[in-house]
Formats: structure tokens, sequence, C-alpha cells
């Protein structure tokens, strides 16, 4: 079957597919996200084109120049793709700018100031400055989750090690709406988060998850290289603090939202198309028919990051959907996507719930249930030869096969009554009283020397 038979085909079925409305969402680029998925009233069919737009439109808005010194807001007088100092989830708030040593309350939305994991990084710069790494829930415990892929119960499954032999480091970023939730409520301390009912996010709460590719002094003089990428400046901190200012490529991202008709969040996730395909892939392709895609071990304090690791063979287990595939193609074809940087992402997956609550209440007695029918029995499910995964996020093959973004994160409600939302129970500070006084102290030595650095000379 030749490659234009196959899109006529696909194509036929997404319209039939999306007959009763007359017509299949057409691709929209513009810097404001929408408030929610769009199915047309009356629909009985496979929604699945309505919410992979929805994942496209999200995608494109977040990605889009942002607006210099602000955070959250896209530059109104630029394109997608153009020249800009930051994209506009790259202004949200990083994990380790909301959860912050001491348990020191997170600076203002609008602010920049913080502590660093880096610690050449200035008090007033922290939110200013992309770092890759963050801090242990313990004064003395630099943990460095930005270098290990999360399990389902949110552990740390291992480390993913691309093709040139370094690792994909990982990043979360969280928008205003869930941040002044969690600031205002003081949840980023781990006491204050509920031990019995359901914590509940507001609606238009957001999270941002990216995997990002390190490149070799080599591959960092290949502009040709470089340009299929979007890339930023980073500082990698390793676990005994040392760090590296180098450029970083982005290889996947995960985008959630929680929004009216879906309390359950809506899941999309984008990759890299070079992941891997082509002479150049950023992984390792796998030879091997069983699949495992076996992680390296995780990275922390007792096991730092190598020099030289071996690669991680990996392969893609099941494929990305026919008429995903298709919603993706007329994307890429739009005149102000096609020649952009942007042409260069897939969309892999959007997950959703078939069933979503209707009100908070019923969304808070659903975690009395259990996986699927308290999730709001997600699409697609988890079933062996149906779950999909992203390559750089969910590499293993036990993951690709057995889980999906919808069963993990509903254990973090499940057994952490924060919802769908891993990010508080694994990032809120806990600390003994000796590791908090550690931290107090450590705290004012770094403002000290903040204020003697911009005192007038």
């Amino acid at each position: 079957m030749n490659r234009k038979f196959q899109l006529t085909f696909l194509m036929a079925t997404l319209f039939f597919r999306c007959s009763v409305s007359g017509q299949v969402p057409s691709p929209t680029v513009s810097p404001d996200a929408p408030e929610d998925v769009e199915i047309p009233v009356g629909f009985a069919g496979d929604p699945v084109a309505f919410f992979d737009d929805f994942s496209w439109r999200s995608f494109v808005a977040l990605n889009w120049p942002a607006a210099e010194g602000k955070r959250g807001l896209p530059d109104r007088n630029k394109d997608l793709g153009q020249s800009s100092k930051d994209i506009v989830w790259g202004t949200w708030k990083a994990d380790h700018e909301i959860f912050q040593p001491g348990g020191l309350k997170p600076s203002p939305w609008d602010a920049f100031e913080g502590i660093s994991p880096d610690k050449f990084t200035s008090f007033a710069d922290a939110g200013r400055i992309k770092v890759l790494g963050g801090f242990g829930r313990q004064a003395s415990d630099l943990q460095i989750e930005h270098f290990n892929q999360a399990g389902p119960v949110g552990n740390k499954q291992g480390s993913l090690v691309s093709r040139n032999r370094r690792y994909v480091t990982y990043e979360i970023r969280i928008n205003r709406p869930e941040f002044e939730f969690i600031r205002d409520n003081d949840f980023y301390l781990a006491a204050n988060l509920p031990t019995t009912g359901q914590l509940t996010f507001p609606i238009g709460s957001g999270e941002i998850k990216a995997a990002w590719r390190m490149f070799t002094d080599s591959e960092l003089q290949d502009a040709e290289l470089l340009k299929r990428y979007f890339t930023s400046k980073a500082i990698v901190v390793d676990p005994d603090g040392s760090r590296k200012a180098t450029t970083v490529g982005l290889v996947g991202l995960h985008i959630v939202r929680r929004t009216t008709s879906r309390r359950e969040w809506i899941w999309s996730s984008f990759e890299h198309i070079d992941n891997l395909s082509g002479a150049k892939s950023t992984l390792l392709p796998s030879t091997d028919p069983s699949g495992q895609n076996v992680l390296r071990p995780a990275v922390d304090s007792g096991n730092p990051p190598q020099d030289d690791p071996d690669p991680v063979p990996v392969k893609r287990l099941q494929p990305v959907r026919g008429s995903t595939a298709l919603t993706n193609e007329a994307y890429h074809s739009h005149a102000k996507i096609k020649g952009t940087v942007w042409e260069n992402y897939q969309l892999v997956l959007t997950q959703w719930p078939r069933t979503p609550a209707q009100n908070e209440q019923e969304f808070i007695q659903n975690f009395s249930q259990d996986y699927p029918s308290g999730a709001g029995n997600p699409s697609p499910t988890d079933a062996a030869g149906v779950s999909i995964a992203n390559v750089t996020m969910e590499t293993t093959g036990a993951f690709q096969q057995s889980f999906s973004c919808m069963r993990c994160h509903f254990n973090a409600g499940k057994f952490h009554h924060t919802e769908f939302v891993w990010t508080l129970p694994l990032r809120a500070w806990r600390a003994d009283p000796d590791e908090s006084t550690r931290a107090v102290r450590a705290l004012r030595n770094r403002l000290q020397t903040f204020m003697e650095s911009t005192q007038p000379e």
C-alpha cells in the first residue's frame, strides 16, 4: 500500500468519524490556547480528532514566543517560530522555584527571586535562568530528579541515555492557576497536604514536563543538526553540585490541562520526529524483538552521572494512531508551522476520560473506586496492543504496554490525596528539626550574599 493511498484512506476514515459535525477540525495556529475541547453537539463517534486538535492548539500556544520580562504571556507581535528570549511555557514557574529549601515561601507569580539549585545563580535571577536540577525534600539532600524517569507510583525508574552517550534530562513547569493555588494554600509544605479526602486543583490548572537531549561538543558545531530542534541555554546540575552551562534540545513534551469538561485533565504528549528515525536519531533504535527498553540505573547522590554512559536501545512498541498522524500532517502543512522548527514535532498521544465527573463532588467520590472507572474510563485504554507512551519519558517496555498517563497519575490521588498531581507528594518540602535548622542557616547565608551584592558602591 503506497503512502498516497494510505493517507487517502485515513483521511476518508477521519471524515467518516466526524460526519455528524460535517467537518474535520481545522488547524488553528494562535497564541491563545483553547479553554476546553470543542466537540460538536450530538457527536456520537470516536472524538479523538477533536482531542488531538485540542492538543495541537495547546502545543502551538504554549510554544509561542513569550512576552519579554513577563510570565505566561505570549508576544502578540511575533509569529510562531520567531526568535525570542523564551517561549510561553518556559516562563512558567519551575518546580524548584516552588519547592524551595527550608520550606521558603515561593516568590509571587510575576517575580523571579528565589534560591536556585545552581549555587552560582543569584537570588534575583533564579527564575530567569533555566536550570535542570532540583532540590531534595531534605535540606542536605540535593536530588537530581531531572536525570530520572518517574515510575507508576512516583518512584525513580532509571535514566535514559541517548545515542550520543549523553543523559536525557527533564524539567517540570507549572502555570499560574496551579501555582497560585499551591502558594496561597501553603501546599509547597508537605505538612499541609491532605491525609484524607481529596485536594482539587482549579479549572485551568496546567503542567508541562519536558525532555531535553544534551549535545556533544562536535554536535554543537553542527548547524544543520541544531536547527532541527527547539534549543535552549541551560545549566545542568550534577548530584555533587557541580554544573555545566550548555545548549539542550527539546525531544519530548507532556502537556496536561484541567478543564471544565475534563476535571481528570486532558493529557497530551509530543515528541521530536527524529527521536527514533534517521542517521542522527536522538535515541539508539533497538533491534531486540522483545522491546524491553531497559533504562540505566537511577541517578542520585550514590550513583552520580557517568562521563560516557552506554546508550539505551529503544523501540516504540505501539504505532501512533492513524487519525492522530493525520492531525499531525494537517498542522505540519499549515502555513504558519511549515518551515518552522515546530514542524519537527509530532503528537503521539492524547488521553482523556470518556466518562468524566460532572462536578467536583463526583470527581472526589470517584477516587473511592479503582482504576479505570475512578479515572473516568480513559481513552485510549492501557490494554496490551492499545497503550502508547512517549519514548523519551515512558521508555520501558512494561510502561509502554501496561501503563498510561492517567493510570499512573490516578495513583497520586488514590494514595496521596492530591488528585492527578504527583508534583506535590514528590516535591513538597519535608524536613526534620535538624535538617530545618541547617536549611534556614543556609538560606540566611544566601540572602546575606545577595543583599551584599546589591549594595551600591
